[in-house]
């Protein structure tokens, strides 16, 4: 199949000189999450919801930022004659796309570690490195992902609030692939984060038995709110800092 077979051609293009309100607001017309660049008529950059999440919104800018602040220059071009199967191999191996679950039957070429993440902003803002997928598990939604079985091939790592809810959802995951590893949801990152802990609304109090030992006491602390009445960290209120020292040692 070539490009032009599948390629849009009623495209929305932004100007650098907009804002990212603006951008934001042409991205939800047209139902996408990228926005091509233009400039003198000539392609000059892409902007993308990650970009306006991790260069502006996680740096306190605000809305009337111009695109030109936050888009990426490095913006990835194919001919229309271009064949589908190059083009996907390579975006593969520069950058992150949505697609739907159906489409995820067979494992993508050249990747080996897969993070499942709840938040959506922390999924548009985790750091990609080469041979990495990340998906959005909309929490309990993570049982979606039981029909990937290449999933089991490859280094599966979770990443959850710290709550009780967080903890069952490892748990279901694990019922399916039981050697995925959990990131990020240890007693040290809980403590770290003191000031960011916020209350967990209906907690779960059910017996979780494929937790490791460490999981399995934080989780019954929390049960027993031994740290606090219903504690909770969600995990887009953990630090960028700590985020990286997690994907860098993993």
């Amino acid at each position: 199949m070539k490009v032009s077979e599948c390629m849009s051609t009623d495209v929305r293009v932004a100007s650098p000189k907009q804002t990212i309100a603006e951008a934001a607001g042409m991205m939800s017309e047209c139902d996408s999450g990228i926005l091509p660049v233009g400039e003198n008529d000539r392609l000059v950059g892409m902007v993308t919801d990650r970009d306006i999440v991790i260069r502006a919104v996680a740096r306190n800018l605000g809305p009337t930022t111009a695109i030109r602040d936050v888009m990426s220059n490095d913006r990835f071009e194919a001919l229309a004659r271009a064949a589908m199967q190059d083009l996907v191999k390579a975006r593969l191996l520069r950058e992150s796309l949505s697609v739907r679950l159906d489409e995820l039957a067979a494992a993508p070429p050249g990747i080996t570690r897969v993070y499942v993440v709840e938040n959506e902003i922390t999924y548009l803002a985790f750091p990609l490195t080469e041979g990495v997928m990340v998906i959005f598990g909309a929490g309990y939604a993570v049982s979606v992902l039981e029909p990937l079985g290449w999933l089991a091939g490859v280094d599966l790592v979770y990443w959850g609030d710290i709550d009780t809810h967080g903890f069952a959802i490892l748990d279901r995951l694990r019922r399916r692939f039981p050697h995925a590893r959990s990131m990020l949801m240890d007693r040290g990152t809980l403590l770290a984060h003191r000031t960011q802990w916020v209350t967990e609304p209906n907690p779960s109090a059910g017996r979780l038995e494929l937790l490791d030992a460490e999981e399995s006491q934080l989780y019954h602390h929390l049960v027993a709110d031994a740290l606090g009445p219903s504690v909770r960290l969600e995990q887009e209120r953990v630090s960028f800092a700590a985020i990286h020292q997690a994907t860098r040692t993993s």
